[in-house]
């Protein structure tokens, strides 16, 4: 047998010393850099998945705030539309108690009692009654008249403002 081989002892206490080819610092550089990527890579994943948490709660909280706005659109409708009812129905009331006076006031006996009783009127004798006549087209022909006076003014001074113009 050969010197080389032989081992006096244990040899887990003095193993052989083999040189290695390969260069550890090279491979150490490789695993660092492999760490460093996957690293990135995680930091990267934890970033999108906070920015789609962040989009999807502002999509939800924007969707909140469009629908809380829609639903107090809807009741201050709501609250309008129930105070205009009350009020139409406020406004029939007081048109039936018009209504209801206007029927009372129309009656000639109850307008002939409040002129005597309230206003101290008599019916007129035959002897005090005066008749006049009133016909439409005395009305008529006075509007006119006042009408026509203007034409003539309102020509006379656009006659005026022509020539001098």
């Amino acid at each position: 047998m050969d010197n080389k081989n032989l081992t006096n002892g244990s040899s887990a206490l003095a193993p052989k010393y083999r040189p290695s080819t390969r260069n550890v610092d090279e491979e150490l550089e490789k695993l660092r850099k492999q760490q460093r990527e996957k690293q990135k890579l995680l930091a990267q994943k934890r970033t999108k998945a906070k920015a789609k948490l962040l989009i999807g709660i502002a999509a939800v909280f924007t969707v909140g705030v469009i629908l809380i706005s829609r639903y107090a659109a809807v009741y201050n409708m709501q609250k309008n539309l129930t105070k205009v009812k009350n009020d139409i129905h406020n406004v029939s009331m007081d048109n039936e108690n018009l209504k209801v006076q206007l029927l009372k006031a129309s009656d000639m006996q109850h307008v002939e009692q409040a002129a005597r009783t309230k206003l101290h009127m008599v019916t007129p004798d035959k002897d005090k009654v005066i008749y006049t006549e009133t016909t439409k087209d005395y009305f008529a022909k006075a509007a006119n008249d006042n009408n026509n006076s203007n034409k003539t003014k309102e020509s006379l001074v656009a006659k005026i403002k022509n020539i001098l113009f």
